[in-house]
């Protein structure tokens, strides 16, 4: 499937597919070589972005997602670990990678296996509802969040109640932290995480955001030698955050079977209660599921 997916796509911001050799046992890929590493190394190496890299990283990401959605495609994944960077010196300039969890979908229609990273999920994810390109809008809103203020809008010690905090769709700006931003940073982020999807902006939208294209010289005026402060030391707190997802994403995380994610767990134990006493399978329990793909999630360790 991300190999038909890639071999379809032609977009500068989305990594290219230059080719494939098919064994017996094995699928090579051949991609599109990226020397600057990920988006998610780059945050953690400048805390965070100023307002003008971080404008025009969400420019490249958006527009890619604009492709996608054009296309029929939601990407379902986005998060920084699939930004990748073609050049060390340049921190705005991104290419979307990892198609392992995108899907077409045709208007009107509805997916529901719930999937994505901690953290970059959707209200209507978290909340176990149908879902659709608007997934993809809410994941940018927690990627721009997270650039700017240099830890994410969500943070739980644990997979339960950050999906909990998600599913209310609640976050705020810490004067402290966000004092020194624009309103229109700042509104272009309500917009993004906003729980109602009819609400939340398109990609069309927010290419066409005043914070977006308030000055269209930054677009092609980025510098990547400024680097942001590093944060009183008092945030440690909040940082720790994002150092603990640094060790998972790079040592401690491991692939389950979508069938054994927290949310789908949570479906199961909520459908179990409404239930006859009787033991059901998990064939009763996801029955009416609309994919039928199985597909896999990231978990974060219980240690964690």
């Amino acid at each position: 499937m991300e190999v038909d997916i890639l071999r379809n796509l032609d977009h500068p911001n989305i990594i290219s597919l230059e080719e494939t050799f098919d064994t017996s046992d094995r699928l090579y890929i051949l991609m599109e070589i990226m020397h600057g590493g990920d988006l998610f190394d780059r945050i953690v190496h400048k805390k965070k972005f100023t307002e003008q890299e971080a404008r025009c990283t969400i420019s490249n990401i958006v527009k890619a997602i604009d492709y996608l959605h054009t296309k029929g495609l939601v990407h379902r994944d986005l998060k920084p670990e699939n930004l990748l960077l073609p050049s060390k010196s340049n921190c705005t300039l991104v290419k979307l990678a990892d198609f392992g969890f995108s899907r077409r979908v045709v208007d009107g229609h509805l997916l529901t296996t719930p999937c994505g990273s901690p953290g970059y999920i959707a209200p209507e994810i978290a909340n176990e509802q149908g879902y659709s390109k608007h997934v993809d809008m809410w994941s940018i809103g927690v990627i721009l969040y997270t650039l700017l203020a240099g830890f994410p809008p969500f943070y739980a010690e644990t997979d339960e109640q950050l999906l909990e905090l998600i599913s209310e769709g609640k976050f705020s700006f810490p004067s402290q932290y966000w004092r020194d931003i624009s309103t229109g940073a700042k509104d272009l982020i309500r917009k993004l995480l906003e729980k109602n999807i009819s609400l939340r902006y398109t990609a069309r939208q927010v290419l066409e955001h005043p914070w977006i294209v308030g000055d269209e010289s930054f677009e092609n005026n980025c510098s990547s030698s400024e680097v942001a402060q590093t944060p009183p030391k008092h945030q440690s707190h909040i940082r720790s955050a994002l150092n603990k997802s640094i060790d998972a994403q790079r040592d401690g995380c491991f692939v389950r079977s979508v069938t054994e994610s927290s949310i789908l767990k949570r479906r199961r134990q909520k459908k179990q209660e409404q239930a006859n006493p009787k033991t059901r399978t998990k064939e009763d329990v996801f029955a009416n599921d609309e994919e039928d793909e199985l597909i896999f999630s990231l978990e974060l360790p219980d240690s964690l």
